[in-house]
């Protein structure tokens, strides 16, 4: 059973920090650090600091605009990779109580976002999305949710993405969705306050993006997908794809 503090969070394990989950002891170093930067007090400002202040005044990408994907293409089945709080989750448009499977490498993360949308059917793995999954409750789905994720893994952005749209894509249902964002290296429009914040997150590890371009990523949307569509709304790259449909269809 879960258990629950006096104010409503998750209460701390006992235990040591130190990570004991098969998954994420088998992952590279920079890989963990990044899922470790997300530890409760980070978890408690970020729907302030990066969903709101960031997204609409250093990214100028608004959270409304990632909001718009999860109600156009999240379904009643569904996975989402790299949790964060559950924001969108807790703000899409559900055409009915949801099956949810969330997967993430940071425990704290997956409990933090399980409390919050508890009122739809929540499953939890502890995954390492560079890595194909094991055996997810829920599979296969008819929708996952990617946002956020690419730009914290190092590697170059083809590779990486590849990676994990594979992994995702492999647990699809035919014709299976799948949808997200990522903020992209600065480009000659970036604005001189979205370089600065890019520079101070990439040497404190919690972004690892200096050279992701919408190129690279197209090129990996490309290898994954059946078909699949790339935008971008400031510094934040939107794609949304589909795993090849049964034949016939």
């Amino acid at each position: 059973m879960q258990r629950f503090s006096r104010r409503g969070r998750p209460a701390r394990p006992a235990h040591s920090a130190r990570p004991v989950h098969p998954a994420v002891d088998a992952a590279a170093p920079e890989v963990r650090a990044g899922a470790e930067a997300y530890g409760w007090a980070a978890l408690a400002f970020y729907d302030i600091s990066v969903t709101w202040l960031n997204n609409r005044y250093v990214w100028h990408c608004p959270a409304s605009v990632i909001n718009r994907q999860y109600d156009a293409h999240a379904t009643v089945r569904h996975l989402e990779v790299g949790v964060g709080t559950g924001y969108h989750l807790a703000r899409a448009r559900w055409s009915g109580r949801a099956a949810i499977t969330l997967a993430d490498l940071n425990e704290n993360t997956l409990r933090w976002t399980a409390r919050r949308i508890r009122h739809h059917e929540v499953r939890t793995a502890v995954v390492n999305a560079l890595e194909p999954f094991p055996d997810l409750p829920g599979a296969p789905f008819a929708s996952a949710g990617v946002g956020y994720l690419l730009h914290c893994i190092p590697g170059r952005l083809d590779e990486k993405a590849a990676a994990v749209l594979g992994n995702v894509a492999a647990v699809l249902e035919p014709g299976g969705v799948v949808f997200g964002s990522t903020i992209l290296a600065p480009g000659p429009e970036t604005p001189p306050r979205a370089r600065r914040m890019m520079r101070l997150l990439n040497r404190r590890g919690i972004l690892h993006n200096t050279e992701d371009t919408a190129a690279d990523l197209d090129r990996a949307l490309g290898a994954v997908l059946a078909e699949h569509t790339l935008a971008q709304v400031g510094e934040v790259a939107l794609f949304t794809g589909r795993t090849a449909a049964p034949e016939g269809r």
